[in-house]
């Protein structure tokens, strides 16, 4: 069985969120960009069920009820930072990189 890896295991957010850091400190700034990126493709957290959605859209996974027949994945782990790799137990897995500092790194065991 092969492993998927969704958008070749990369997704790019552009830069049109951009804005001045109005005097935060590095991890502030890094902070308040981890939430708009949370916020804007809805990422899934530890111990959600997903379901994947088609990669023109902005959010790449839709959280469902882990016992509904649309519960594709349970979401295992999450990483923070360039360098992070699921494991190769996991069954799915996506890493978006964002401007400002943030790459995220999600990985997935089948339901």
């Amino acid at each position: 069985m092969a492993l998927a890896v969704v958008g070749g295991g990369a997704w790019y957010v552009g830069k049109d969120n951009a804005e001045s850091d109005g005097g935060k400190s590095e991890a502030e700034s890094l902070q308040a960009a981890q939430a708009q990126v949370e916020k804007k493709y809805d990422l899934p957290q530890v111990g959600d069920c997903v379901r994947f959605l088609d990669s023109s859209e902005d959010a790449m996974t839709a959280t469902v009820d882990c016992a509904s027949a649309e519960a594709e994945y349970k979401t295992s782990e999450r990483y923070t930072g360039a360098n992070a790799k699921c494991r190769s137990h996991f069954d799915n897995s996506f890493h978006l990189v964002a401007d400002r500092g943030v790459d995220v790194t999600v990985c997935f065991t089948k339901v």
